[in-house]
């Protein structure tokens, strides 16, 4: 039985909430408890699988608590349930709080939402990477795009040009933005929404104060080998989400199926970032067999951490409070026959963009996966394969991907740094 932890320092909103989840007493092993210090101490010998906390308690507040709870049991899912708190209260949350639910709040929306986390943590099979996965507050960026994002929110009224050009070259700077926009942290949760406007919910300010003052978001690793690979996978990511998204404008006028297809193109391998973060020195690994061996990395990613790169990228999400269409498109794509579809949809431009996009630079790079052709038969797609492919080396080319390419291959080939020693079992494979 799932066990969950509910913090809040007013008696009648504990008993509230006793009431309101009565009926879910069969399916979870539920305590209440009414300040941070408390529910800690119970921790020590029951540990919750999610923590649902008040922002505004005394002595110790939300967040506070939040972060502590981060410490000392890294992989419990962590949620803030509150009401109305200014911006910085808020902004203080986004690190160690991967939810935010705004009072009052139904018993059908708290259902979803905790049935929704257990969801994805079942399909994610390994518990050291669940909660790696839950440790984290950002994905990191480059020092590139920190500079530029820090020069322009240094302006006294910042160009959203500007910000919306960097924030969506940057898988880590556009995923945080999407969590809190998406899932409460700003306002009432948005669904999928265009990419440049995710950037305008969020604000200059919020912007400002996360990466200036909070300093929520770490910075890549200095050294060649991850500096190029890094420089590749957000040309690749880019290159992918605008060709799911050409794909589904010539193939749907509905335009939410046009926004998903490129979000979806966009976070399709952002589990590929969360594994590097996990563990740099098996990834540097993986990235130097899939290039001197062409190898599919997504093979090697299950031989290295035991995991899809598909799963880890949907769990993060999933944590993230990240609408729900586009957590089953990063969970599917690899294999869009699972989700039994009969009718074209923004999971099939993401499937064929990932493939075609891949296929396109694969001078270097290994497709990850086959087209499922079952499936795109199924869905009509076929006889549309070959104009898929032409829109993929079209943007390919438009994005200059190439000179990207041989940049990741001479470095991640070349020796690697003994600020990155080469790890994992198969560290021998290149000279065997």
């Amino acid at each position: 039985m799932k066990r969950i932890f509910f913090v809040d320092d007013e008696q009648r909103v504990v008993d509230g909430l006793r009431r309101m989840l009565r009926a879910m007493r069969d399916e979870w092993d539920m305590a209440f408890f009414n300040s941070g210090p408390a529910a800690l101490e119970a921790m020590d010998a029951l540990q919750p699988d999610i923590v649902v906390s008040d922002m505004r308690m005394p002595g110790m507040n939300g967040a506070e608590f939040l972060g502590e709870v981060r410490k000392r049991h890294p992989g419990t899912v962590r949620l803030i349930l509150s009401g109305q708190c200014d911006r910085a209260a808020v902004l203080d949350a986004a690190g160690p709080a991967h939810q935010f639910l705004s009072k009052p709040c139904s018993a059908e929306s708290l259902r979803n939402t905790v049935a929704r986390i257990f969801e994805v943590q079942e399909q994610l099979a390994s518990p050291q990477i669940r909660t790696a996965v839950a440790q984290l507050e950002a994905l990191p960026i480059s020092a590139n795009h920190m500079g530029a994002l820090a020069e322009v929110l240094a302006q006294p009224t910042p160009s959203e040009t500007d910000l919306i050009e960097i924030v969506n070259q940057d898988l880590g700077l556009f995923s945080k933005c999407l969590q809190l926009v998406s899932s409460g942290f700003l306002g009432s949760q948005q669904e999928v929404i265009r990419p440049a406007e995710v950037v305008s919910a969020m604000g200059a300010d919020a912007l400002r104060s996360l990466v200036l003052e909070k300093q929520i978001f770490p910075t890549l690793p200095p050294g060649p080998p991850l500096e190029a690979a890094a420089s590749l996978f957000q040309k690749i990511s880019q290159a992918t989400a605008e060709t799911a998204r050409r794909i589904a404008a010539e193939q749907s006028s509905d335009e939410s199926i046009r926004r998903l297809a490129e979000i979806g193109g966009r976070l399709a391998r952002i589990g590929v970032a969360v594994l590097a973060v996990i563990d740099p020195a098996k990834y540097v690994q993986i990235w130097r067999l899939g290039v001197s061996r062409r190898t599919s990395k997504m093979d090697l990613e299950m031989r290295f951490f035991g995991v899809h790169r598909a799963d880890v990228g949907a769990y993060l999400l999933g944590l993230w409070g990240v609408p729900s269409p586009l957590v089953d498109i990063v969970r599917n794509s690899p294999w869009p026959h699972r989700t039994k579809e009969h009718a074209f949809s923004a999971l099939t431009a993401v499937h064929a963009a990932c493939f075609f996009v891949e296929e396109a630079a694969s001078e270097l790079l290994q497709p990850n996966y086959a087209l499922d052709l079952p499936y795109l038969e199924d869905v009509g797609a076929i006889p549309r394969l070959d104009r898929w492919r032409e829109i993929a080396r079209c943007v390919v080319d438009g994005l200059e991907i190439a000179p990207h390419l041989l940049s990741y291959a001479g470095e991640v080939l070349a020796p690697v740094s003994a600020a990155i020693p080469v790890g994992g079992v198969y560290s021998g494979e290149l000279q065997s």
